[in-house]
């Protein structure tokens, strides 16, 4: 008795390799979905549905590996990366009188930690006849609590934490809570209060 093909026999079709593609973009089922040719309508649950089959899942993993193998760009690459800008020097970037040095003098971590350079000249008189009387330099460097707040996530240090309380009653609330709630309430139903409804 021939049973029939379930979705996990079958290989993936033109849609489906196009929904995998679109989804290592962004990571958004319902867009990928989207992008992939279902309709708006439908795509949350198609793009739910077709992350649990297992050879998209394994499809998704492997472009993930090629990616990964045809730009270089690992995780630890990026680690490493924000770790750099976090604890670069920007001391480096400058003489000993505050100057600033030539950019190919400043070490290789500190100029990636360096967003840009804005060079300002400062002349006197017009045309052929002006003189050169200063030049101020602006450089911007990278947030550096951005990198390690990342860093800090990635390493669990930060974690969101939801407060769960069992509240059997109105009487388990504070008096402020209470209020409150009572006051969203009033706010919610104004209108119904108001109009008589």
């Amino acid at each position: 008795m021939n049973k029939m093909p379930t979705n996990e026999d079958r290989e993936i079709n033109l849609r489906q390799k196009r929904f995998v593609s679109e989804y290592i973009i962004d990571f958004n089922g319902t867009k990928a979905a989207e992008r992939s040719g279902y309709s708006k309508k439908t795509a949350a649950e198609q793009a739910a549905r077709l992350l649990t089959y297992v050879k998209i899942q394994a499809a998704i993993t492997e472009a993930l590996r090629d990616r990964e193998l045809r730009t270089q760009i690992t995780a630890d690459n990026v680690l490493i990366g924000l770790y750099k800008i976090a604890v670069a020097d920007l001391s480096e970037a400058y003489n000993a009188d505050g100057s600033l040095k030539n950019i190919h003098d400043i070490p290789k971590e500190v100029r990636q930690a360096m967003a840009g350079i804005e060079v300002f000249e400062e002349f006197v008189g017009r045309g052929e006849d002006r003189i050169k009387i200063g030049e101020t330099k602006k450089v911007k460097f990278w947030d550096k609590t951005r990198p390690y707040e990342l860093l800090a996530k990635h390493l669990k240090l930060l974690t969101d934490k939801i407060e769960i309380r069992d509240i059997n009653s109105f009487d388990d609330l504070s008096d402020t809570e209470k209020e409150n709630m009572l006051r969203n309430w009033e706010e919610k139903n104004r209108g119904k209060i108001e109009g008589g409804e």
